[in-house]
């Protein structure tokens, strides 16, 4: 008796899914960073009230933001935010940013001391965060 061309090539899928995962393949390995206040630049915290923003436009590095890495990002707004702006730029200095959305910049958490998001793609990028 033939199977049916379909399930010959279901049971080739499947036979061909096990072995790639017994061979080691899995899903990439996150990473956490954490960055205290001490290490963004200390001229362009509060640039406003109730405003905090993690560098300034120009004049500083932008943080990196690997792929799969979550950052925890310290900050002193003095208070849980109710905004969080995520920048990225292909470059430190922020040159060409755009505003982040989706699995480039998850929020993952806003405290009163520290706002957490995850970078959940494959892309290298620099990261600066407003909050408000």
């Amino acid at each position: 008796m033939r199977r049916p061309i379909a399930l010959a090539w279901a049971g080739l899928v499947a036979v061909g899914g096990a072995g790639l995962l017994a061979a080691g393949c899995t899903a990439q390995a996150e990473e956490t960073i954490h960055v205290p206040l001490s290490d963004l630049p200390a001229h362009a915290r509060n640039p406003a009230p109730d405003v905090w923003e993690s560098s300034p436009w120009t004049g500083a590095s932008w943080m990196r933001y690997p792929g799969h890495v979550t950052l925890i990002v310290d900050h002193d707004l003095g208070r849980r935010p109710t905004a969080v702006l995520v920048y990225l730029a292909f470059d430190s200095s922020g040159g060409g940013s755009a505003l982040s959305a989706g699995d480039l910049a998850r929020i993952v958490e806003v405290t009163g001391d520290h706002v957490t998001i995850r970078n959940d793609t494959d892309g290298e990028y620099f990261v600066r965060l407003v909050l408000h």
